[in-house]
């Protein structure tokens, strides 16, 4: 049985879900919808209204999967419940056939079931 994931983030080349938070980060899932590889990084995430960004992230997705990823940071691990997830995750293209080669995954307070 999968676990119940919030999309967070939407658009033709990605797609994220909030999965949960373990003492290693935040953890999204991506969906990789292009045919390329892309990178994953965090700006900032913020849970219940708190930001960090204090991140180590820098994971890969291949093309036509999903993958699991990582906001590594340890501010939240203590937390007793998730409310509603926030951030901004750079979706990058590392071979740079995207001009720009990499954008802006914004998402602001979603709120989690």
């Amino acid at each position: 049985a999968l676990e119940q994931r919030t999309v967070v983030y939407e658009d033709n080349n990605v797609k994220i879900s909030f999965s949960e938070i373990t003492e290693d980060g935040v953890e999204f899932w991506v969906e990789n919808l292009t045919n390329i590889n892309i990178t994953i990084q965090a700006d900032t995430i913020s849970i219940n209204g708190i930001s960090t960004n204090d991140i180590m992230m820098s994971d890969d997705v291949a093309p036509k999967s999903k993958g699991k990823v990582i906001a590594g940071c340890d501010d939240f691990s203590s937390l007793a419940s998730v409310e509603t997830v926030g951030g901004q995750l750079r979706i990058i293209d590392l071979s740079q056939t995207w001009d720009p080669y990499y954008y802006n995954a914004t998402f602001v307070n979603v709120p989690i079931e």
